[in-house]
């Protein structure tokens, strides 16, 4: 570490036990300088960190990858191990089922349904205590647990993105009108007429050009004269 980091600026406090006595000593941007260090963003070193703290080096699949290990997190150690395992190949030759087949096991195995058309997952990480007490939640209403918070959670996001779409649309128009979206959204239609409008803006810019004035002239009075007919 003492290589990476000088020892003259140092901001975050970190505890050394010394002749019995803690002492603390001070590291600048830990997270950045790792990650110019090790040429790595600092979202990965930090869920790499996170995978590591919850997998010592003893317990981990090394035929896995730390998106395996990533995603069994949430669960005890005796799920984590079964879903881990799961995915192990049936010989020492073959390769590990993907991330998306452990997806698929998993919410097979926690009684979650099947992604519906047009649906997307959002995931995120919950604590070890909230995640005991969401599933005692669930089993005394004996359901799942993404059925149980479903309606909440999807509550929650389209309260949380209306007012991103007014703050964001204040921020960039000075105006909000409720339930407009203030980011451009792509479509066949939008993406024809926004090429109608660039061929319209080019033919304007062309016919205040004298040089391509002049040879649209010249291209017309070539075709009257071959007697061709002249648009």
């Amino acid at each position: 570490m003492d290589e990476v980091i000088s020892k003259s600026e140092r901001d975050l406090l970190i505890h050394n036990k010394i002749d019995g006595s803690y002492q603390q000593e001070k590291i600048p941007n830990f997270w950045k300088d790792a990650a110019s260090e090790t040429g790595t963003a600092v979202s990965t070193l930090k869920e790499s960190a996170k995978v590591a703290r919850a997998f010592p080096k003893k317990e981990r699949f090394s035929q896995l990858t730390f998106t395996h290990h990533k995603r069994v997190i949430g669960f005890d150690l005796k799920k984590r191990r079964k879903y881990l395992m799961a995915c192990l190949p049936a010989t020492k030759d073959g390769k590990p089922k993907p991330v998306d087949w452990l997806d698929k096991y998993i919410r097979e195995q926690e009684g979650e349904q099947e992604i519906e058309a047009g649906m997307r997952y959002v995931r995120f990480n919950v604590s070890e205590e909230m995640w005991r007490k969401l599933k005692q939640v669930a089993k005394y209403y004996r359901t799942s647990v993404a059925d149980l918070v479903r309606k909440d959670c999807t509550a929650a996001l389209a309260a949380f993105l209306e007012e991103q779409a007014r703050r964001i649309s204040l921020a960039k128009y000075d105006l909000y009108e409720e339930g407009q979206w203030p980011f451009y959204e792509e479509s066949p239609y939008n993406r024809k007429t926004k090429a109608a409008e660039r061929k319209q803006r080019r033919r304007a810019r062309e016919d205040h050009d004298p040089v391509v004035r002049e040879r649209f002239r010249s291209i017309a009075t070539s075709r009257w004269n071959r007697h061709e007919r002249v648009a």
